[in-house]
C-alpha cells in the first residue's frame, strides 16, 4: 500500500500468556498491509520482554501499556482505544492469529465502499495434545460461523468473531468504547451498540484463526466459565431488551427453553450416575471386607483343599456347563412360545378388523352413492342452464367448426401416413415383445427363489396399507361431498366469468369433432408409446420451424435429444464377476482420509472382485483398505497374501459381522470409516460422493449408498423403519434410475453393505452394538443411535454399489446366521420402542412420506416450471434457482415438476443433490396428482403459459395453497411489442392473454410479480386480487479490482429464446453503436447469451462479437467498461441489469429496462430512450472516470440493499405466514 493508506491500530489484550502472545504478534508482523501499529495492553500480567516483542514486529511500531492491576477485558480494551492513533481499529486476542491478508482485505473493501464496518470469517482451530508426537497439534474444524449481517440475528446470537472485524476509530469513541460493567461478552455488547446505527458488511473469506483448546489444555475452569457465561448472557439480554423484535424474543425463548431442558436432563443423568457410583463403592467396600475374611479362612484350610481342588474344579466345570445349556434352552423355548402366542393373537385380531372394515366400507360406499345422486341432480340443472347459453353462441362457434373441419381433413391425411408406418413399427415391437418374453421367463425363475416367509409378510403389509388407504379415501370423499354441497351456489355465480369453464364448448359440433379426433389419435397413438412421442415431437418441430426457422429447430432438436434421451440413459456398469484371481497392488497413503473396512468370511472370489473394483473406481481420495478375515476356511487367506498395501486382520474364531467391523474400526487410521460388504462391486466416484456429502455439513453423521442387484434392479434407495420394528428397502425391485430414487435425502437407516460414518462419532457411540452379535439390525441401530446424538443419516444416490445379496449369509431366515434376523429384530424393538411409537408410521402406510425421515417437520411444495432452472443461461432461471434454495432454507420438502419432463444436466443432478426430487421421463400429471396431490401444502406455479396447463387439476383435486408466479405480465409485454412492430394480429391476441393472466390471479391463493408497477396495474383493474411484489434475486458479488483505467468495450447478456433481447441488440447495433464508433472507433460490442437467432448472428462484425452461451461470464463483467440493456419492450424486471450491478458494472438502459428496479437516473444507472441520448451516456461513462466510479459504487450498493437472497427470503417468509402455509 502507498503512504496515503490509512493507519490501522491493532489492539492486543494480554495477561500471563507470553508464548501465545508471541505467535499472535508474529501473525500481525506478517500482514501484507502497511501502515499498522500495535497497541499492547498488559492487564496486570507477568513481565514482558518488549525488546523481544519489537524484534518480532520488525517495522511495526509497538505502543506498550502495562496496567498494575487486572481490571478486566473491557477496561483493557478501553485503554487500548484511548492509546490508539489509527483511523481504523481492529482487535486480536493473545491466543488467536491473523492470516497475512486479513488487514488488506478489510481496508481495501472499506476504502472503496459506503460501508463503515466490515468483517470476515475465521477458521476454527482445535488445539489438542498428540500423545505419540508429544506436542500440541492443530485440527482444522472449518469455518467458525459464516453468516450475513442481520441486526436482529446479532441481538440473539454472538456470531461475529471479534478478531475478524475492523471499526473506524470514531465509531468506537461515539459509543464510549466497551461497557466496563461487563466481565464477559463485552465484545458482543460493543457490536450491538455500534451495529444499532451502522450496518456491517460480511466478506466471505477466512482471514483469521480462532483457536480453541481441548479440555485438558484449558487454562480456564470450564464449569466456572459456563456459569459465568449464563450470567453474562442475561446481562446482555436485559441491557438491549428494548431493541429486540417479537420474532427475535421468540427465537431466544425457544433457544433458552431447549438449553434448560438439555441442562436439566444432563443434571438428572449426572445425579443418577453419581448415586450409582456411590452405591457401587459401598458394595465394593463390603465385598472387599468379605473377601479378606474368606481369604483368612481359606489360608487355614489350604492343605486340605489343595488335595481335592483338581477333582472338584473338573466336576464343577462340567456341571456348570450343563446347567447353563439347560437354562439357555428353557429361555429359548419360553421366548418362542411367547412369540407364537403373540402372533396367533395378532392374526386373529387383524382378521376380525379386516372383516369390520369391509362392512364399514360397504356402508360408506352406499352413503356416497346417495350423496352423489343429490349432487348430480343439481349439476344437471346447471348443465341445462349452460345449454341455453350455448345456443346463443352458436354463431361464434360456426367459424371454429369450419376451422376444425379443415383440421380434420389434415388429420385424415396424416393418419394415412401413420397407418403405413404402423406396420413397420409393429414388426419392430413384435421383436421387442419376444425379447421381453424371454427376459420375463428368466425373471419368473429368479422370483420363485425368494423366501415364502418374506413374500407373505409383504403381502400382509400391503393389504393392511390398502385397508388403511380405503379408510382414508372414504373419509376424504365424505369431506369433499360436504364441501361441494356448500360450494355449488358459489360456483353457479362464478361460472359465467371464469375462463376455464369449458362447458359451453363440450356440446358444440366443434368439440364433438375434436373428441372424435382425439379418440382416433388415442387408438392409433397410445399414450406413452413411441409413436405418440414421435407424433408430439413432430408437431412441436413443425411449430418451431414455422415460428423460429430451421436453425432454431435444429438447435432445439439437438438439445432435446441430448437432455432427454442421453442424460436419462443408465450408465453402463460391469456387474460380472471375474473368476481369474490375480495379485493386486493398492495405493498406499501416509495419512489416509478414509478407512475402508471389509469383513470377510469365505467367498474369496467375491472378496477379490470387491477389492479389484475399489482399485479401478476410487480416484481423488486418500484411503486404506482393512480386511478383517473372520476365520475363513477357504482360499481367502491365500488370496489376501497376494495383495499389496492391504491391512489384513485375521480372527482365530468367527466373531460375526458386528465383531469384525468393530475390530476393523479400532485399527483404522482414517478420519472417516466405510463399512463395505465383500459381496459388492463399487462403481465410479462411489467414495467421493459419500465423502463429499459427509464433509458438506457438520451435522451429517452417516451416509449410505444406492444398492443395485447384478441384474440392474434396485435393492435399496435408503431404508424405512415402521413403528412395529419391521424395515423396508425402499424401491426394492424397481428401476434404479427413477427420479424418486435419485435425490439426496434424510432416511431412517441405510444398509451396512456400504455406509460411511465419521470415526470420532463411531467411537463416541461405541461402534456397532454387540447385543446384535453376530449380525442383523446393527445397521438400523447404528443409524438410530447416531440420530439420538444429534446427527443426520443421509442417502446418497450418486454412490452406486452392486450387491450380490445373500452370498455371505444366505437368504433363508430360519437357518444359519440368517436366523438372527428375527432374533435381533426383537432386541431392536425393545431398545427403541419409544422412538418407534412416537416417530414412525404404521407398516406400509404412506410410503411417499415415510421414505423421507423429516416428513413430520417439513412442509411439502410441488414446484412447476417450464424446465429445471438453467441458472447460467437466463435471469428467470437465476431467480427460480435462488428461490428454490430459499424454500429449502425455510424447511420445505420440494418436488420439482418440469413441464418438458426432461432430465437436463447438470442442472437436474444439482437440484437432486440439494435434496429436491426432480420428476422426469414418461409421466402423467393427472395420475400423479391423483396419487400424491393430497400430500402437498403448497403448489408453486411458474409462468402463465405453463400454469394454465395445470391449475384446473390442482384446484379440483388438491387442498394445497396455489401460488402463481407470473415472472412478467405477458399481456403487457406483448402489447408493447405489438405497438413497436405495428402488429394488428398480435394486438388482437393481447386481450386473450390478459384474460388468462387475470383468471390465473383470481384462481390462485396468491400471485407474485417482480415489479411494483405490475402489482399496481393488476390491482387497478381488480382490487380484490391477492398480489405480492417479490424482488428479483441475485447472489451478491464483490466489486472487481479492475478499475476504470483497466477496462474497455461494451457488453450485453441475455438468452435469445426471449424475443425482447433479440429486438434490443438489433436496435442497439443499427441505431446506437454507429453513433458511438464515430467517436470511439475501436470499441467492441460483446453479445453474450444462449441460443442466438439467425438475425442476431447476422450482426457479427469486427466491432460486434457474438459469443453464444458462456458458462462463466465473470471475466466479461470484470473487464468490460459499460453494460447496456437496450430494451424497447418487455415486462417484469430485467435480471440482466441486476446481474451487472452485482459486479458494480455501470449500466445504460431504457425506461422499459429500468421499470420496477427503482433506479435513479444519473445516480446508480443511466436511463435513455433515444439513440442519441443512449449513445451520449455510454460515451460519458467510457471517458469520465469520476462518473464511472460513482455509478459503479452506487449501483453495487443499490443491488446489495434490494435484490439479495436475504431480502427475498424475508419477504417470501412474510407471504407464507400471511397465507397460513408457515406458522
Amino acid at each position: 500500500m502507498n503512504k496515503e493508506s490509512p493507519l490501522v491500530s491493532i489492539i492486543v489484550r494480554t495477561k500471563d500468556r507470553p508464548k501465545l502472545l508471541e505467535k499472535a504478534l508474529q501473525s500481525i508482523s506478517e500482514q501484507d498491509y502497511r501502515p499498522i501499529e500495535v497497541v499492547l495492553v498488559n492487564d496486570g500480567g507477568c513481565y514482558l520482554d518488549t525488546e523481544k516483542l519489537n524484534s518480532i514486529l520488525k517495522d511495526i511500531p509497538l505502543n506498550y501499556v502495562r496496567l498494575e492491576k487486572n481490571r478486566g477485558r473491557a477496561h483493557a480494551g478501553n485503554v487500548g482505544i484511548k492509546n490508539a492513533k489509527g483511523e481504523y481499529i481492529g482487535f486480536l486476542d493473545d491466543d488467536d492469529e491473523f492470516y497475512s491478508n486479513h488487514t488488506s482485505t478489510l481496508i481495501s473493501f472499506l476504502e472503496q465502499s459506503d460501508y463503515k464496518v466490515a468483517y470476515t470469517d475465521a477458521k476454527l482451530i482445535h488445539k489438542v495434545y498428540d500423545d505419540q508426537k508429544e506436542k500440541i497439534i492443530d485440527i482444522d474444524k472449518g469455518i467458525f460461523h459464516s453468516k450475513e449481517f442481520s441486526y436482529n440475528k446479532l441481538l440473539a446470537e454472538n456470531y461475529i468473531p471479534f478478531m475478524c472485524i475492523i471499526f473506524p476509530h470514531k465509531h468506537l469513541q461515539n459509543v464510549n468504547g466497551f461497557d466496563e460493567e461487563l466481565d464477559l461478552y463485552e465484545d458482543w455488547d460493543l457490536l450491538i451498540r455500534v451495529g444499532y446505527d451502522t450496518p456491517f458488511y460480511h466478506i466471505k473469506k477466512a482471514t483469521a484463526k480462532y483457536n480453541i483448546w481441548s479440555e485438558h489444555l484449558q487454562i480456564t475452569e470450564r464449569a466456572k466459565y459456563c456459569g459465568e457465561t449464563g450470567s453474562a448472557y442475561s446481562k446482555i439480554f436485559y441491557k438491549h431488551i428494548k431493541k429486540l423484535t417479537p420474532e427475535t424474543i421468540q427465537s431466544l425463548l425457544r433457544e433458552q427453553d431447549m438449553l434448560n431442558r438439555f441442562m436439566s436432563e444432563k443434571e438428572a443423568i449426572i445425579s443418577k450416575e453419581e448415586a450409582e457410583i456411590e452405591r457401587l463403592r459401598g458394595e465394593v467396600s463390603e465385598k472387599e471386607a468379605v473377601i479378606v475374611e474368606k481369604e483368612a479362612a481359606i489360608s487355614e484350610k489350604d492343605a486340605v483343599i489343595s488335595e481335592k481342588e483338581a477333582v472338584i474344579s473338573e466336576k464343577e466345570a462340567v456341571i456348570s456347563k450343563e446347567e447353563a445349556e439347560i437354562e439357555r434352552l428353557r429361555r429359548e423355548i419360553s421366548e418362542k412360545d411367547a412369540v407364537i402366542s403373540e402372533k396367533v393373537a395378532i392374526i386373529s385380531k387383524e382378521e376380525a378388523e379386516v372383516e369390520r372394515l369391509r362392512r364399514e366400507v360397504s356402508e360408506k360406499e352406499a352413503v356416497i352413492v346417495e350423496k352423489e345422486a343429490v349432487i348430480s341432480e343439481k349439476e344437471e340443472a346447471e348443465i341445462e342452464r349452460l345449454h341455453r347459453e350455448i345456443s346463443e353462441k352458436e354463431a361464434i362457434i360456426s367459424k371454429e367448426e369450419a376451422e376444425i373441419e379443415r383440421l380434420r381433413r389434415e388429420v385424415s391425411e396424416k393418419e394415412a401416413v401413420i397407418v403405413e408406418k404402423e406396420a413397420v413399427i409393429l414388426e419392430s415391437e413384435a421383436l421387442i415383445l419376444e425379447k421381453e418374453a424371454a427376459i420375463s421367463e428368466k425373471a419368473a425363475i429368479i422370483s420363485k427363489k425368494e423366501a415364502e416367509v418374506e413374500r407373505l409378510r409383504r403381502e400382509i403389509s400391503e393389504k393392511e396399507a390398502e385397508i388403511e388407504n380405503l379408510h382414508k379415501e372414504i373419509s376424504s370423499k365424505e369431506v369433499v361431498v360436504s364441501e361441494k354441497k356448500a360450494e355449488i351456489e358459489k360456483l353457479r355465480k362464478e361460472i359465467t366469468e371464469t375462463h376455464f369453464t369449458l362447458s359451453e364448448i363440450y356440446n358444440s359440433l366443434g368439440w364433438q369433432l375434436l373428441s372424435k379426433y382425439r379418440r382416433v389419435k388415442s387408438r392409433l397413438l397410445p399414450q406413452g408409446s413411441k409413436r405418440r412421442r414421435l407424433y408430439e415431437y413432430g408437431l412441436k418441430g413443425i411449430n418451431v420451424i414455422k415460428n423460429e426457422g430451421f436453425d432454431r429447430f435444429f438447435h432445439k432438436a439437438k438439445t432435446k435429444f441430448s437432455t432427454e434421451f442421453l442424460s436419462t440413459s443408465r450408465k453402463k456398469i460391469n456387474t460380472s464377476l471375474s473368476h481369474r484371481i490375480k495379485p493386486l497392488s493398492m495405493p498406499r497413503y501416509k495419512k489416509p482420509e478414509v478407512s475402508i473396512i471389509i469383513p470377510v468370511f469365505n467367498n474369496a472370489k467375491y472378496t477379490f472382485n470387491c477389492i479389484n473394483s475399489i482399485s479401478e473406481n476410487t480416484k481423488g481420495v486418500k484411503y486404506e483398505i482393512i480386511v478383517v478375515d473372520d476365520a475363513s476356511t477357504d482360499q481367502t487367506s491365500k488370496v489376501l497374501k497376494e495383495m499389496k498395501n492391504i491391512n489384513v486382520l485375521t480372527n482365530r474364531e468367527n466373531v460375526g459381522f458386528v465383531g469384525a467391523c468393530n475390530i476393523g474400526a479400532r485399527a483404522a487410521n482414517g478420519k472417516y470409516l466405510v463399512f463395505l460388504n465383500n459381496d459388492t462391486k463399487v462403481t465410479e466416484e462411489w467414495l467421493k460422493a459419500l465423502l463429499d456429502t459427509a464433509k458438506s455439513d457438520a451435522s451429517v453423521g452417516l451416509v449410505g449408498a444406492k444398492l443395485v442387484y447384478p441384474d440392474g434392479k434396485l435393492q435399496e434407495a435408503g431404508g424405512i423403519v415402521w413403528n412395529d420394528g419391521s424395515a423396508w428397502n425402499y424401491g426394492r425391485g424397481d428401476d434404479p434410475e427413477k427420479p424418486e430414487y435419485n435425490y439426496l435425502r434424510e432416511v431412517d437407516y441405510c444398509s451396512a453393505a456400504c455406509i460411511l460414518v465419521r470415526k470420532d462419532l463411531f467411537e463416541k457411540v461405541n461402534g456397532f452394538d454387540i447385543r446384535y452379535v453376530p449380525a442383523y439390525c446393527e445397521d438400523s441401530d447404528l443409524a438410530f443411535t447416531i440420530r439420538k446424538f444429534g446427527y443426520k443419516v443421509l442417502y446418497q444416490p450418486r454412490s452406486e454399489i452392486i450387491h450380490f445379496e445373500g452370498i455371505t449369509a444366505g437368504t433363508d431366515i430360519s437357518t444359519g446366521i440368517k436366523k438372527y434376523q428375527e432374533i435381533n429384530k426383537k432386541k431392536f424393538i425393545d431398545k427403541w420402542k419409544e422412538v418407534l411409537v412416537n416417530e414412525h408410521m404404521p407398516a406400509g402406510a404412506d410410503v411417499f412420506l415415510a421414505r423421507g425421515r423429516d416428513y413430520k417437520k417439513k412442509r411439502r411444495m410441488l414446484f412447476i416450471d417450464h424446465y429445471v432452472p438453467t441458472y447460467d443461461k437466463d435471469a428467470g432461471s437465476v431467480r427460480m434457482f435462488e428461490y428454490l434454495k430459499i424454500f429449502l432454507e425455510m424447511g420445505f420438502k420440494i418436488v420439482f415438476w418440469p413441464d418438458n419432463l426432461a432430465k437436463m444436466e447438470p442442472y437436474t443432478t444439482e437440484l437432486q443433490q440439494m435434496g429436491i426430487e426432480v420428476l422426469y421421463g414418461n409421466r402423467d400429471f393427472d395420475e400423479y396428482i391423483d396419487s400424491f396431490g393430497k400430500y402437498f401444502d403448497v403448489i408453486y406455479l411458474s409462468r402463465a403459459h405453463i400454469s394454465i396447463k395445470y391449475v384446473n387439476k390442482i384446484k379440483q383435486d388438491t387442498h394445497a395453497k396455489i401460488i402463481y408466479d407470473s415472472h412478467d405480465l405477458a399481456f403487457l409485454r406483448e402489447e408493447r411489442r405489438a405497438e413497436i412492430e405495428n402488429n394488428v394480429k398480435l394486438m388482437e391476441d393481447v386481450n386473450k392473454i390478459k384474460q388468462r393472466e387475470f383468471n390465473l390471479a383470481r384462481i390462485s391463493d396468491a400471485m407474485i410479480v417482480v415489479s411494483p408497477y405490475e402489482r399496481e396495474l393488476m390491482l387497478s383493474e381488480n382490487p380484490n386480487l391477492k398480489i405480492y411484489h417479490m424482488p428479483h434475486v441475485h447472489p451478491v458479488g464483490t466489486i472487481s479490482v479492475n478499475g476504470f483505467q483497466s477496462r474497455k468495450d461494451i457488453m450485453f447478456i441475455g438468452g435469445f429464446v426471449h424475443p425482447p433481447n433479440e429486438d434490443g441488440v438489433c436496435w442497439f447495433a443499427s441505431e446506437i453503436l454507429p453513433i458511438i464508433t464515430r467517436e470511439i472507433p475501436d470499441i467492441k460490442f460483446y453479445i453474450i447469451g444462449s441460443y442466438p437467432t439467425k438475425r442476431v448472428n447476422s450482426l457479427a462484425s469486427d466491432n460486434i462479437i457474438i459469443t453464444g452461451y458462456v458458462h462463466d461470464v465473470s471475466n466479461y463483467f470484470e473487464t468490460s467498461k459499460v453494460f447496456v440493456a437496450p430494451m424497447r419492450y418487455g415486462a417484469g424486471v430485467k435480471g440482466k441489469i441486476i446481474h451487472s450491478m452485482s459486479y458494480g458494472l455501470p449500466t445504460v438502459t431504457t425506461t422499459i429496462g429500468a421499470e420496477g428496479l427503482g433506479l435513479e437516473n444519473g445516480n446508480n444507472a443511466f436511463i435513455a430512450d433515444s439513440p442519441e441520448e443512449f449513445a451520449r451516456r455510454i460515451i460519458e461513462l467510457y471517458k469520465n472516470g469520476e462518473t464511472w466510479n460513482k455509478i459503479s459504487k452506487n449501483s453495487f450498493t443499490w443491488m446489495r440493499n434490494n435484490f439479495t437472497p436475504e431480502v427475498a427470503k424475508e419477504k417470501l417468509s412474510k407471504m407464507f405466514h400471511e397465507l397460513g402455509i408457515l406458522n
